[in-house]
């Protein structure tokens, strides 16, 4: 960039989203500015002072390059994957059914009587705080 509105125009685009925050600006004089920032692992404020041209310069030092692409994306989210990502992702096969579960977990059929092999029914689940689960008892 070589012309001054250029530059000006460039630099002004980033005023919107300054690299420190007006109200940490505390004074403001013709040869100096004085500004507070916190260091991460203290809520204490630190408070300094610094020459005009310094300041700036710390200022522009935290804009970025010209066509500098401040978003990054990998895996799923890249670009280059936008057309070889799947369309949805589906955490669970299918639904099983609860005595499906219980086989898969402890590997016994829950529905066969573990004495003489024979089909069994559920009648009802009962649980100690909250009485009869299964079936629902009441009005629904």
């Amino acid at each position: 960039m070589n012309n001054i509105f250029e530059i000006a125009k460039y630099i002004g685009r980033y005023l919107a989203r300054p690299a420190i925050a007006e109200y940490r600006i505390t004074d403001i004089t013709d040869s100096s500015v004085t500004f507070w920032y916190q260091k991460p692992d203290s809520p204490k404020k630190i408070f300094l002072t610094l020459p005009m041209t310094q300041f700036i310069g710390r200022l522009l030092a935290h804009i970025p390059p010209k066509n500098f692409k401040m978003i990054r994306r990998f895996g799923l989210y890249s670009r280059r994957y936008k057309n070889k990502k799947p369309k949805k992702i589906k955490l669970f096969k299918g639904k099983i059914s609860w005595a499906e579960r219980i086989f898969k977990t402890f590997k016994t059929n829950p529905l066969i009587c573990p004495k003489c092999n024979s089909n069994l029914v559920l009648l009802e689940i009962f649980h100690i705080k909250y009485g009869v689960i299964f079936p629902k008892t009441g009005f629904s």
